[in-house]
């Protein structure tokens, strides 16, 4: 294949891959609807029987609705993460939101609840988990985890690009370096410098180094077996799926499938739960996110250690001398 053929197949190669990109946004997040949301009705019996009906019937699938013995017990349930928020049945009506935990969410329930519940007049509300004051959009978690999930694969471009003498266990250690140094810059950025997170500093830094590095290293795992192409791989997986399902801006639970259930097993989705997670004043489960963040770091770092001192295909010939071997396999 002659150089301008190549050129002219990665050029449409690209084109393809922008337009997945572009049309994976907006099939997941052009139409946000809520999708089996949790949330709480207290009121007098019938008045709560009345409006879990209404829901039912109006929004089928939409909200998972269930009748709180009390507004104290509804008011828990959201705190507690248990429902993402809370009507209450009296006058006036009161809806308990927690943007903190998804500000897409909260604005979704402040539309669409109410009115599908049946409740009449002006509902008062209440703010139970709020955005950071400087935050007052909910928008600074995306905007910090889409340039990193980005550089994260680009990275492993960069160095088959610029360092293709590098054997595979050298660019892990490059790659290792680089996700700590970036997470930390990003995190002390967001925490320190603009006060957009409410996680503290380090735990920021920390929980971003670990999503570059779980993309960075499968990435370059499947460079270090295919070579620089093994890049589309990282492109698809973790941007064009994962970043746009990663709920950071939009929140998965008013993404359509397959967005909703792959989101949170990835790299950026594990990142936003477990940032969300980890908040001071919010915290709730992280286990599943801090699994899913180590298993892609694990499963990278096990799969470029295994070819070691190879130097990536084809960059050279993968199972003969490196760089930093003699002719004999010898370490010179």
């Amino acid at each position: 294949m002659t150089p301008a053929v190549r050129a002219a197949v990665a050029a449409v190669v690209l084109a393809l891959l922008g337009a997945a990109y572009v049309g994976s946004y907006l099939a997941a997040q052009a139409d946000p609807a809520p999708h089996h949301v949790a949330v709480r009705v207290s009121g007098s019996p019938a008045r709560t029987r009345a409006a879990l009906l209404a829901l039912r019937r109006t929004t089928p699938g939409a909200f998972d609705a269930v009748a709180a013995p009390s507004g104290a017990a509804a008011r828990a349930a959201v705190l507690g993460g248990e429902a993402s928020g809370a009507l209450l049945l009296r006058t006036p009506p009161v809806l308990l939101v927690a943007p903190a935990r998804g500000a897409s969410t909260a604005r979704a329930l402040g539309r669409r609840l109410p009115k599908a519940a049946g409740v009449k007049g002006v509902v008062r509300v209440a703010v139970l988990r709020p955005l950071p004051r400087r935050d007052p959009q909910g928008s600074a978690l995306g905007l910090t985890l889409l340039p990193l999930a980005v550089i994260g694969v680009l990275i492993t471009l960069v160095l088959a690009a610029l360092a293709p003498d590098l054997t595979v266990r050298a660019r892990v250690v490059v790659v290792g370096g680089f996700a700590l140094l970036s997470g930390t810059a990003a995190g002390l950025v967001a925490t320190v410098g603009l006060d957009v997170l409410p996680t503290p500093p380090v735990t920021t830094c920390l929980v971003l180094a670990a999503l570059v590095a779980a993309i960075a290293l499968p990435t370059l795992t499947v460079i270090a077996a295919i070579g620089p192409i093994g890049v589309l791989a990282g492109f698809v997986t973790f941007l064009v799926v994962g970043n746009v399902a990663a709920g950071a801006t939009v929140d998965t639970a008013l993404m359509p499938q397959p967005w909703r259930a792959v989101g949170p097993l990835l790299p950026p989705g594990a990142a936003t739960d477990l940032l969300r997670g980890l908040a001071p004043h919010d915290p709730t489960g992280t286990g599943r996110p801090l699994l899913v963040l180590g298993a892609f770091v694990a499963a990278g770092l096990a799969g470029t250690l295994a070819l070691g001192d190879r130097r990536p295909a084809p960059q050279g010939d993968p199972e003969g001398p490196t760089s930093d071997m003699g002719p004999s396999g010898e370490l010179t």
